[in-house]
């Protein structure tokens, strides 16, 4: 985890207040679907009540809502999210991947969502009454886990209202199938519930790694017509040459698990791994490796030269690491900072992301790379090294030190309005998240935090960082 303040000495944090655990708020009973089917039956779930049926095409389309109390949410808390667990197995649709589904979800701003609404009396959603959150792409891999989005913004606008709950609708949208149904888990009270729908706000943000999924492989123009595949099923073969042998190499990522805000610290790097024992050509020594983002066209799976070579105006994002490969980047990693251009894809609404990658020799020779790609289908050449994603975010170095209170380098620990501070110089204040709020100097000892929104900070004084709560 990379680490916010490098310091020669460790940075010692002394903790002078108690620190608050996040908090984790249970939908309540007001959840279910309504039945374009059974226009009358009312906001209810299925399978002993528990599930939340969604269903796209047919006569019997399926919407979902749900609705979450707000009396414990913080107005000045950084983030939220809304969990949803995926049921699994499934039962009409066990096989999640072929169909390309998207489960949306809105926040409900004009209209109210009680136990008695039904496919009758439903009020049609319109930009003036619901406001868009996000989309999630199903797939097998989150059968029996939580599916997350980022309501930070609706929900806190909702409190700032005088909201007394928050109401979504959750609908399919996107599937290739002519029907389709998924579930998801409600809430029923006084029934045994496991992983019912949650808010959680001010979740410690964790480090993740996300393999490539989907597309990824290589086209070459020697084969126009060959649509992009995995050289022996697991390589992406990358080639540049004075003939037709060109090759091209492209990796696809899913977006579900990535932060996409902008207040929020956290670095993305694309790792694609470098097999040693099959980079033994000659050409392989100089070829140099750059990283392209796709702005404006996709690759989808029978993507070929002649497509590529068709598309117009083809606008990708040069990252600046290149790569000039030699004996000692055999069996490495390499790590291009994709950060800012996939936290603007999610931030656009995007569900997934897509590079190129090219070698481009010396004059003389030819580019001719070898890297690792991912085929997890077919476990007889299921590897350990696909291209990851890795996001990791900003924290402090935690060391605890055990302090009496009036030992604190700020006093009171908890105010509404002055600090008292034993220090000289810049002082910098921080979310618990990480983020920089404000930076003020000292006058007489004192600094005002009466600008702040009620909640818990972090201030950064003479190399400590100590804990207060503005209230």
């Amino acid at each position: 985890m990379r680490k916010l303040f490098l310091l020669t000495a460790i940075l010692a944090i002394s903790i002078c207040s108690v620190s608050a655990a996040n908090d984790v708020i249970r939908v309540s009973t007001v959840n279910g679907y309504i039945n374009e089917g059974s226009p009358a039956q009312t906001l209810a779930g299925s399978r002993g009540g528990l599930e939340i049926q969604l269903r796209k095409g047919g006569t019997a389309t399926r919407w979902a809502f749900l609705s979450f109390p707000l009396d414990e949410i913080k107005a000045d808390a950084q983030n939220v999210t809304l969990n949803i667990f995926l049921t699994s197995p499934l039962i009409q649709q066990p096989d999640l991947d072929p169909l390309k589904a998207n489960l949306l979800l809105h926040g409900i701003t004009g209209y109210e969502v009680t136990d008695n609404l039904n496919w009758n009396n439903k009020t049609e959603p319109t930009a003036e009454n619901e406001t868009y959150i996000g989309k999630v792409s199903l797939a097998n891999s989150q059968k029996g886990k939580y599916l997350k989005f980022d309501v930070t913004d609706f929900v806190k606008s909702q409190k700032a209202a005088g909201k007394s709950v928050a109401n979504f609708r959750m609908v399919l949208d996107g599937a290739a199938s002519s029907i389709t149904v998924v579930y998801v888990r409600g809430y029923k009270e006084n029934t045994a519930n496991n992983y019912p729908p949650v808010l959680i706000q001010d979740e410690e943000e964790k480090d993740s790694s996300i393999t490539a999924q989907g597309v990824n492989g290589f086209i070459q123009q020697a084969s126009g017509d060959a649509a992009i595949s995995l050289n022996a099923n697991q390589y992406i073969y990358l080639r540049n040459h004075a003939g037709a042998y060109n090759r091209l190499g492209f990796i696809t990522f899913p977006l579900n698990s990535i932060d996409g805000r902008s207040t929020i610290n956290n670095k993305i790097v694309l790792k694609i791994f470098v097999p040693g024992d099959k980079n033994s050509e000659d050409t392989f020594a100089g070829s140099v490796v750059s990283l392209f983002g796709i702005e404006n066209y996709q690759i989808s799976a029978t993507s070929t030269w002649k497509l590529y070579d068709g598309i117009a105006d083809k606008q990708e994002t040069l990252f600046g690491t290149t790569y000039t490969m030699s004996e000692e980047s055999k069996d490495t990693y390499l790590e291009f900072d994709v950060t800012d251009f996939v936290k603007a894809k999610k931030r656009a609404g995007a569900t997934s992301v897509q590079f190129r990658l090219s070698a481009v020799g010396s004059p003389a020779t030819a580019g001719n790379v070898y890297l690792m790609g991912e085929n997890a289908d077919n476990l007889a050449i299921y590897n350990t090294t696909p291209p990851v994603l890795d996001q990791t975010f900003d924290s402090f170095s935690v060391s605890v030190s055990a302090e009496k209170d009036n030992e604190c380098p700020v006093y009171p620990t908890v105010t509404s309005d002055i600090l008292n501070v034993n220090a000289t110089g810049q002082i910098s204040i921080y979310s618990m998240a990480g983020n920089l709020i404000k930076q003020v100097t000292a006058e007489n000892g004192q600094i005002s935090v009466a600008s702040l929104s009620n909640g818990t900070y972090l201030l950064k004084i003479n190399n400590r960082i100590v804990k207060f709560v503005k209230k």
